[in-house]
């Protein structure tokens, strides 16, 4: 049995204690810094402290913005690309904007003629094909994900993007498509 209450775990299993700890220590079971085990660095500096209590600041009004660029992208596009599906009752954070094409490539080389950061990478390919997860993945096919990882482009999306800027992404998608 384990308790979790707020960044603290307890658990009475040592074993379970000490892999814990291991993976909150980068996978490093012990001090010759030997890793182990799949892990993260569970620490935050300062710095990253501010950056972060700044940014649930602004957390609203960033989601509001992010909001409005995709509203531009799904006018605009609507019917020429495909859009992640939404849940009715669920508040999007606009991380990033996935679209989906078979025509991604060229789309993907177009933004980049034009200095227009945009990624192919981002879920292609999919895990099942990661150096960690082949091995559980080993034997089994996944065709829907390798259809959906073949197509998904993700394009700009952030606070500060200007509607021009949204505008000219989505002229240049257009354009792609033609």
């Amino acid at each position: 049995q384990m308790c979790i209450r707020d960044r603290c775990i307890c658990t009475p299993h040592k074993g379970l204690f000490k892999e814990i700890k291991t993976m909150k220590w980068m996978g490093i079971s012990d001090s010759r810094y030997e890793t182990t085990h799949l892990g993260v660095s569970g620490r935050m500096c300062e710095l990253q402290a501010i950056v972060g209590i700044k940014s649930l600041e602004m957390l609203e009004s960033n989601i509001k913005r992010r909001y409005e660029i995709a509203n531009i992208y799904k006018e605009e596009l609507d019917g020429l690309v495909e859009f992640m599906q939404e849940r009715k009752r669920c508040v999007q954070s606009y991380y990033i904007f996935p679209i989906f094409t078979k025509k991604r490539n060229k789309i993907f080389k177009e933004l980049e003629k034009e200095n227009i950061e945009s990624r192919v990478d981002y879920f292609d390919p999919g895990l099942h094909k990661h150096p960690l997860f082949i091995k559980y993945a080993k034997g089994m096919e996944f065709p829907v994900a390798e259809e959906i990882a073949s197509k998904v482009l993700a394009i700009p999306m952030h606070g500060d993007l200007s509607n021009d800027d949204a505008m000219k992404i989505c002229k240049i998608i257009k354009r792609s498509l033609k």
